[in-house]
Formats: structure tokens, sequence, C-alpha cells
């Protein structure tokens, strides 16, 4: 899979959300994008949509730090159970230690 390397910041020319879509489409993997291009399908109903953010297990996305995963369900919404520490150096973040797990052992 091809990974785009970081954003530094927004670049210029993304002014609202829907600018980020051809961004978004060339740093995600082909099922995440189809996730978040149309997951839902043609049934845009509140069950449908809760349907669809509730059953997701263990989404690793480009966009976060190796290790670090997605997971929603219907009786739990905290989405992150892994954590990466950081210190700002006074210029950038920098990340130290190993992931940390606050999942359930």
């Amino acid at each position: 899979m091809f990974m785009a390397p970081p954003l530094d910041g927004i670049p210029r020319d993304i002014a609202a959300v829907a600018d980020y879509a051809v961004y978004a489409r060339r740093r995600l993997d082909d099922n995440a994008w189809a996730y978040l291009d149309g997951a839902a399908g043609d049934e845009l109903t509140r069950e449908n949509l809760l349907k669809q953010a509730t059953n997701i297990s263990k989404v690793s996305l480009p966009l976060l730090l190796p290790g670090i995963t997605v997971s929603v369900s219907p009786t739990d919404y905290s989405t992150f159970d892994t954590f990466k520490l950081a210190k700002f150096d006074g210029k950038t973040w920098k990340f130290f230690g190993e992931n940390i797990s606050t999942a359930s052992r």
C-alpha cells in the first residue's frame, strides 16, 4: 500500500471539508476510502448511520501512527484504546516510548 508522507499543515487549497477528499483519497487504502466515501450507501437513515458508525473494528488508517487502530461498537464509543506519548520540544512534537494500550486484558 502506498503511504503518502504526513501533511505538515493544512494545504492552502483546502477551504472546506469537501476539499480534503482529494488528499484523503491519495492517503487512504481502498477499504478506508470506501467506508468514508459511502459506507452507508443510499440508505441515509439514522439507524443505518449508527449501524455503520458503531461497527468498526481495528481499522488501521494511514493518518494514524503505526500500531494505532480505530474500533467502535454499539456498547463502546471510545474509538481509541492505544496511545503514544509525545513531548513538545519548542518547535515540534517528538514521540517517545512504546504505544500504551488501555484495552481490557
